[in-house]
């Protein structure tokens, strides 16, 4: 077993198309699929057992940390043809990588006992949701911070001295993840003092305007006030409404925010590409991690928040 060369491109998306899904994205855009899964100069981010030189089972990993030695991964596509093989050739790819945590953000329900049995934690995700407030209780929001990340000046915003003393702040994963990705526009909403920065984009369905959070730096402790002045804004800007996905060590902090959590009879907008109606259901995630005690779970790990219509 072992990973993929650049070369090996072409019998990579013919082992998806036949035996996966023969329209999936990655069959059909090469940028995209090589922005995801090539960290490495030449070296695919699949690993791979094969039985006469052809592919006979896959797994796809993504290199959050964005380093060689693969310090944090996440799990994306995975296929086998042999029954159970699946399980090995990932206990095969933690021999070969020595990463401090790995993440799994679209954890299918009917394999959770695998997941389970290979040593994950396996959680489901809080939805969280903010609507606009009305025009009765409506605040004006000042010192709210706003820019499309793509450009150097919110490069620069990211560098800034306050979010480079945060623990845990990657500055090439910001980049790669969200300043250069080849299909979305990603955006960050924050205030001047840069406590909590909530990195998001905007699903449109025919008029209707949604933030989607996708990631944020900081805490949410003590930042009702921020969130007050983001419910403001979403009513500004003409949002329907913010959801967020998360799990983890935060969790404590966002359900005192002023966020909301999901209840059982509420439904949003689950899939957008294409649009399927409004829904409500639970959604899995799972982390294997060593000596981390503040786990982090959110769209943008992993390939939860990927596009999946070739026309993006």
């Amino acid at each position: 077993m072992s990973f993929l060369k650049l070369k090996d491109l072409k019998s990579l998306k013919k082992f998806i198309k036949e035996n996966w899904n023969k329209n999936h994205i990655l069959t059909k855009n090469d940028k995209l699929l090589l922005w995801q899964h090539l960290s490495i100069k030449n070296r695919l981010d699949f690993f791979v057992k094969k039985k006469k030189n052809k592919i006979i089972a896959l797994l796809g990993i993504i290199n959050q940390s964005r380093d060689k030695d693969y310090t944090e991964i996440s799990l994306a596509i995975w296929i086998s043809n042999i029954k159970s093989f699946g399980a090995k050739l990932y206990l095969d790819l933690e021999k070969n990588l020595n990463f401090k945590i790995v993440k799994g953000t679209t954890v299918n329900e009917n394999i959770i006992p695998m997941y389970k049995l290979l040593g994950f934690n396996v959680k489901k995700f809080n939805i969280y949701y903010l609507t606009p407030l009305s025009e009765k209780k409506r605040l004006y929001s000042k010192h709210l911070i706003h820019s499309k990340l793509t450009n150097q000046s919110s490069l620069k915003i990211l560098k800034s001295k306050e979010i480079l003393e945060m623990k845990g702040v990657n500055i090439n994963y910001l980049k790669w993840r969200f300043i250069n990705h080849p299909v979305y526009d990603y955006f960050f909403i924050s205030e001047n003092e840069k406590k909590l920065i909530l990195i998001y984009r905007v699903i449109k369905i025919k008029k209707i305007k949604i933030m989607r959070i996708v990631d944020f730096i900081g805490s949410f402790k003590n930042q009702k006030k921020t969130i007050i002045k983001l419910n403001n804004y979403l009513s500004k800007s003409g949002f329907e409404y913010m959801e967020f996905f998360h799990y983890g060590f935060e969790d404590q902090y966002i359900r005192v925010s002023g966020l909301k959590k999901l209840r059982n009879k509420q439904k949003i907008v689950l899939y957008n590409e294409p649009y399927k109606g409004l829904g409500n259901k639970d959604f899995y995630c799972c982390y294997k991690a060593e000596k981390i005690k503040k786990i982090k779970i959110i769209r943008a790990d992993g390939d939860f928040d990927r596009p999946s219509v070739i026309s993006y």
